[in-house]
């Protein structure tokens, strides 16, 4: 039997992410930057960046399609300065563990 304690044990142990008040701020940053960009872009690049910030029916934010923008590659230093804030408003609020168990021929 394999307890909670047992070191051997396969786990995995993502982080419950938050943002706080900051990303409000880089929401800010973003939304001037694509004013800046908006006459040589396509607005099918700013609606991708804008789907981001889309809420879900509880009002909630998608924290991967935040997180995704981070790995966008644009050369703008304020890009960058934008990509700074939302890394800092991100906060961990709680992590899960959780166990896989794999049962193999002849039991456990």
């Amino acid at each position: 039997m394999i307890s909670a304690k047992d070191e051997d044990a396969p786990r995995y142990r993502p982080e419950l992410i938050n943002f706080d008040e900051r990303l409000q701020v880089a929401k800010e940053l973003i939304d001037a930057c694509l004013l800046d960009w908006a006459q040589s872009s396509d607005p099918k690049i700013k609606a991708l960046i804008m789907s981001a910030f889309q809420v879900d029916k509880r009002g909630r934010i998608n924290t991967a399609r935040i997180l995704g923008l981070r790995k966008l590659e644009i050369d703008n230093e304020r890009w960058h300065q934008t990509m700074a804030a939302i890394g800092e408003a991100v906060s961990v609020r709680d992590t899960a563990v959780y166990f896989r168990f794999n049962q193999q021929s002849g039991g456990w």
